[in-house]
């Protein structure tokens, strides 16, 4: 028989070929979401990053002569950190950029699973069984050039640090992850109800330096704008169109569900902003209130609790990918690590199965909620962990959060629109970028990966003017009256018909995904 030690090198052998060969195709690969990543380090280069960069047409404007083929990019909502992070290596062509990316985060992904295996003594099979999880997860984070074995690396030494009692390192290899990728702040709740407020402090003390030193090269307003703006929007589930089901989390499940919206979602299970916020608020309330019971519960089981707080951020993430999957590592080794029913074992491995590699594509078009059966999926794995040690339902924790949450929740002013769709004879592009009126022809202009194109739509149109009416510090005016007051940015105003304005407008949307609506005047 095989020894444990020749089975556990042949694993990690297979699992550096499965990376070496992902690597290989990722350069002949398409730039991706590395674009995202290398082109927000180029704006940082040319004195571009300004709050503009979150605006998804002028990301694509600006990059329009970039020499990559079939770009549509889209920053929004990434960090300002992230694009420093990858500043050096804008100085070099994509692909090379996107290999050397590639390299170094599989190495220091690999570094850490085994070190992970090493610290908490698991055996060979038990890594067999995670490279098998996780192999759609480690493929498109090398084929896309994304960020996660960066974020695995981080989360993972900085867990190794904590429990050797090297809190100041951990506070840092966390404040990074926690820059980078935002979703590592749930590691602060984890602490909080670990009663560990130095670590908090040295968290907190650490973003705050690193956030300074960052104002070397991006301006405080940008930097605003991004704290201020960004990040509570997205959170929100303002991501591309604002409903979309590829987003894949439980934000555009309860969107999907109670909000409606004539164009993108016009016939909700019940039409309810209310119901909305509601439904969104005790789910969010429930998660945390189980992850920190299990945390109070539980205050020697580090590997333990720390995995409950890291799905969690995954299930209130407004958006859910697949290579984001690669994070669940961290709670597939607390399974292992500390004994449970072979019965339990396998039906939440299972499950974990179906959530990491089941093709999202082959969902998009069920029905409700099946389309999002993964993310409910992941939900329930958690609730089946959460219970494994000295469990109890925590009411006291769910009440209190569904406090705190009902404050910001009900305060979302971003559910619906003042102004109603102008109807097209075809499905809008995702971005709109002008409004034409030529010969009495309705036409615009949109982007996709070949560019800016002009699509003629047919409609005709009896009057129609530009005079008089004009976008003023982001308002629309007509003979000096102000039209709109909303903070939705908008372009391309045109009076038509006498008594009808129409413009373009990202109102319910990510910044800049822009489409056409209208005002009775």
């Amino acid at each position: 028989m095989l020894s444990e030690r020749t089975k556990y090198l042949g694993f990690v052998l297979a699992s550096i070929i499965l990376v070496a060969f992902y690597l290989w195709k990722s350069y002949t690969f398409q730039i991706h979401d590395f674009a995202n990543y290398y082109l927000g380090g180029k704006a940082i280069l040319a004195n571009n990053f300004t709050p503009d960069i979150y605006d998804a047409l002028h990301f694509n404007q600006l990059f329009e002569d970039v020499g990559i083929n079939k770009l549509f990019v889209n920053f929004y909502p990434n960090t300002p950190f992230i694009a420093i992070a990858y500043l050096p290596l804008s100085y070099f062509d994509w692909p090379e950029a996107k290999l050397i990316h590639n390299i170094i985060g599989a190495s220091l992904f690999l570094l850490a699973l085994c070190r992970l295996f090493s610290y908490y003594k698991l055996n060979a099979w038990h890594y067999a069984i995670i490279i098998i999880l996780t192999a759609v997860a480690i493929k498109n984070t090398l084929l896309f050039g994304q960020t996660y074995f960066f974020i695995f690396f981080l989360l993972a030494e900085g867990l190794l640090s904590y429990e050797k009692n090297r809190k100041p390192l951990a506070a840092l290899l966390w404040s990074v992850a926690i820059l980078i990728k935002v979703f590592p702040i749930i590691i602060l709740f984890w602490l909080f109800f670990k009663k560990d407020f130095a670590t908090i402090c040295y968290i907190f003390v650490t973003c705050g330096l690193l956030i300074l030193a960052s104002s070397l090269l991006i301006s405080f307003e940008t930097l605003h704008y991004y704290f201020a703006d960004v990040f509570p929007s997205s959170s929100a589930g303002l991501i591309y169109d604002g409903f979309t089901v590829q987003a894949k989390s439980t934000v555009m499940l309860f969107k999907n569900t109670f909000v409606k919206d004539d164009l993108l979602n016009p016939s909700p299970f019940i039409s309810s902003t209310f119901l909305y916020t509601l439904s969104f608020v005790l789910y969010k309330s429930l998660i945390f209130a189980l992850a920190a019971s299990a945390t109070r519960l539980n205050k020697t089981y580090i590997l333990y609790s720390f995995s409950l707080w890291i799905i969690a951020g995954l299930l209130i993430a407004p958006t859910s990918s697949s290579y984001s999957k690669l994070i669940l590592i961290i709670p597939i080794l607390s399974l292992f690590h500390y004994k449970i029913k072979q019965s339990t074992l396998l039906i939440i491995l299972t499950l974990l199965l179906f959530v990491t590699t089941f093709p999202t594509h082959y969902l998009i078009n069920l029905a409700l909620p099946f389309n999002f059966i993964k993310i409910l999926l992941l939900f329930i794995v958690f609730v089946l962990i959460s219970g494994l040690h000295a469990y109890r339902m925590p009411f006291n924790y769910v009440v209190g959060f569904i406090i705190v949450f009902s404050i910001q929740g009900f305060s979302n002013k971003n559910l619906t629109s003042a102004y109603q769709y102008f109807e097209l004879n075809h499905k809008p592009p995702l971005i709109m970028s002008n409004l034409k009126i030529v010969e009495g022809e309705l036409q615009y202009y949109y982007w996709s990966i070949t560019g800016e194109t002009l699509r003629k739509t047919g409609i005709q149109v009896s009057t129609y003017s530009t005079d008089d009416i004009n976008v003023t510090d982001n308002q629309i005016y007509y003979k000096n009256r102000q039209l709109t007051n909303t903070k939705d940015k908008k372009i391309s105003p045109y009076i038509i018909n006498e008594s009808t304005v129409i413009f373009l407008t990202d109102t319910g949307r990510a910044p800049g995904c822009y489409t056409i609506r209208k005002l009775n005047i």
